[in-house]
């Protein structure tokens, strides 16, 4: 299913109306609520963020990440204009993490967005405020969620939003992150590999033909022992704990984040408590893994080549695996992908941060994957 605005209905205007405005409001209304959210609600929400963001969430995605948690429904900044059209939102939606012994509810910031005819319309109660109006509908939102006891708090965003929200006081938190490719259709993730520039797609076609003709050679590497696990079938089984935050490693947060029609378990042999989680692939994209279990002085080329073997089946552009943090690019998955020609890149990932623990502050006590940040479809 897709983001449709054909399919879409608000209370007082549509959302088509509310964009087509000749003439910004000359003030909105914040509200800070606990969902689950009307109907009406979410279908704005849901198809200006699309519209906004060029996404294309389905509503029965968007519903299962704010309302369907283990821990509850997601809480929602919502500005209204005076007619009480929906203009801007932001959502905190609360992830149970294990730090050490101690389980928390932390809150992930997502589907914020306001108007363009609204970005500097007076929000009644902040007239004196001089903040970006985004800030402003966070940082009242991050207080608000802080007071219920959720936290630490955290946002991905761009460099120009992150930017905006500095006076938040929210801490910086920049991840180095080495990400890894195997190409298997050179040309198409030429054209398709997002973020690249003209000459760095030329180079991955290449190197996708070199990767493509060493793949036989790689495929003698798979075992027997190493088989795909549907996640429906079979879930996922307590991650290493080493003392930093992760997200996701309890059975019921796992159910909620893994969808089995999107994502799979790829076993490590007969060993059912090694394993790594993938996004499933497809004509347009890799084939992601997004969480892994693996035990340290194990060789584990089989597991990669049954991972590239089942990206080929799907008819996916290839694998792709981001390590996060220093500690993890040393291990045996970076170990072993360097040793089967996988593509190597190092870039960041930076998150804003608010919470009162400094401990939080440092990214080194973090432990984040990609099943962070691929909620998209």
């Amino acid at each position: 299913m897709r983001g449709s605005a054909s399919v879409v209905t608000v209370r007082a205007a549509s959302p088509k109306a509310q964009v087509a405005g000749s003439r910004p409001q000359p003030s909105m209304n914040l509200r800070i609520l606990r969902g689950p959210l009307d109907a009406w609600q979410n279908q704005a929400i849901l198809y200006h963020y699309n519209r906004l963001s060029s996404s294309k969430i389905p509503m029965r995605e968007f519903l299962h990440w704010v309302r369907g948690g283990p821990d509850g429904p997601a809480w929602h900044a919502i500005l209204e204009s005076e007619q009480g059209e929906i203009v801007g939102h932001c959502a905190v939606i609360p992830l149970r993490g294990q730090c050490g012994e101690k389980t928390l509810l932390a809150g992930k910031a997502e589907y914020a967005f306001i108007l363009a005819e609204y970005q500097t319309a007076r929000i009644r109660g902040f007239e004196s405020v001089g903040k970006p109006r985004n800030a402003i509908l966070i940082r009242e939102l991050f207080r608000r969620c802080t007071a219920e006891g959720i936290g630490p708090l955290f946002i991905s965003t761009s460099a120009a939003r992150r930017r905006s929200l500095s006076s938040l006081g929210l801490d910086v938190t920049t991840l180095p992150v080495t990400e890894f490719l195997f190409v298997l259709r050179p040309l198409q993730a030429a054209l398709k590999t997002p973020n690249l520039q003209r000459w760095q797609r030329v180079s991955l076609g290449l190197a996708g033909i070199l990767q493509r003709s060493g793949w036989p050679v790689i495929r003698l590497l798979k075992r027997r022992g190493s088989e795909s696990v549907p996640r429906s079938k079979k879930g996922p089984c307590p991650l290493q704990e080493d003392g930093r935050l992760s997200f996701f490693q309890e059975s019921s947060s796992a159910q909620w984040r893994f969808l089995p029609n999107q994502y799979e378990r790829i076993a490590h042999g007969q060993d059912d408590q090694q394993y790594v989680v993938a996004k499933a692939g497809s004509a347009h994209r890799y084939l992601r893994v997004c969480q892994w279990r693996l035990d340290e002085g194990q060789p584990i080329d089989s597991l990669i080549a049954a991972l590239i073997e089942r990206a080929k089946d799907k008819r996916a552009l290839g694998v792709r695996w981001a390590v996060y943090g220093e500690i993890e690019a040393s291990r045996v998955p970076s170990q072993s992908m360097r040793r089967l020609g996988f593509l190597c890149a190092r870039r960041e990932r930076t998150i804003l941060v608010y919470s009162k623990d400094a401990a939080f502050r440092v990214p080194a006590n973090w432990k984040l994957n990609d099943a962070m940040f691929s909620f998209d479809p």
